[in-house]
């Protein structure tokens, strides 16, 4: 098992058109969305930002917010689906419709699976457990996903998770940093992306505005220049949406194509490197 050659292969793999497009589209649509509900939110945050605050602009602000919470909830599961397609994609070498259809098979245990993960992220964080229990929970059940899809059953998959994390202990904490480390540098570069993108812009109001540069509060008629200087350059807005679907459909695919070719590995499902 070389784990450099898995990350070097799961990055690669993780920018390849027909990997990435259906998480692009996943995520895409949603933002595109969610950025033009944002619009009239904008528009009524001065009262907001004022404390200038009504029911009737509670109401409103809550109706344009409803879209995009259930916006928010539908990719949750349609990622999980993809991700159990792109598992099972990864594991056979199907084409992603079959694997689609298979994810749906299994698509309750996976489910039950990110829930039940949720449920104890949360209980850690409220029991104030700290940073390295959730560290060892996430190693523990590094490969789980994988474990599952092969294994078609939650129960199953978790138990060949634990064998097989029980059996390299130290190479599944070696691919966990490794990927999370690479994961943060990709985050990072969605981060020096957006701001390259918005420095144009951020300048131009500085220059319109130089009282924002040296304003010790920020008045509410300056928040308002703020947020009608974003309203008339929203094309910004568009393209970071363009961005962000992107880093975080190649952060997606890496994370678990990376994570699959290493259960692959350790459990010696007739995987080789090319």
């Amino acid at each position: 098992m070389n784990i450099l050659r898995i990350l070097a292969r799961s990055f690669s793999e993780a920018f390849q058109f027909t990997r990435i497009l259906p998480f692009f589209l996943l995520y895409l649509i949603p933002l595109l969305a969610g950025s033009v509900f944002i619009i009239p939110i904008l528009k009524l945050s001065p009262s907001i930002f004022t404390l200038e605050i009504s029911e009737t602009v509670l109401g409103e602000v809550a109706i344009y917010l409803i879209p995009i919470i259930i916006a928010s909830i539908i990719v949750f599961f349609a990622n999980l689906w993809f991700v159990g397609a792109l598992v099972h994609n990864i594991q056979t070498g199907e084409n992603f419709s079959p694997s689609l259809k298979y994810s749906s098979s299994i698509y309750w245990h996976l489910l039950a699976f990110s829930l039940l993960a949720i449920f104890f992220s949360l209980l850690i964080y409220f029991v104030q457990l700290g940073i390295i229990f959730k560290i060892i929970f996430d190693i523990l059940l590094f490969v789980s996903i994988p474990a599952i899809v092969k294994e078609k059953n939650l129960l199953k998959g978790i138990k060949s998770n634990f064998s097989l994390v029980k059996k390299r202990p130290l190479q599944t904490t070696l691919m966990w940093i490794l990927v999370g480390v690479l994961n943060i540098i990709l985050l990072f570069t969605l981060l020096f992306s957006i701001t390259f993108i918005f420095s144009p812009l951020l300048t131009k109001i500085f220059v319109a505005n130089p009282v924002l540069n040296t304003a010790e509060t920020f008045s509410t008629e300056q928040y308002v220049q703020l947020v009608g200087f974003i309203l008339n350059n929203y094309h910004y807005v568009f393209l970071t949406c363009v961005i962000t679907a992107f880093f975080f459909s190649v952060i997606t695919v890496f994370s678990y194509t990376s994570n699959t070719y290493f259960f692959l590995s350790i459990s010696k499902k007739n995987f080789k490197f090319s």
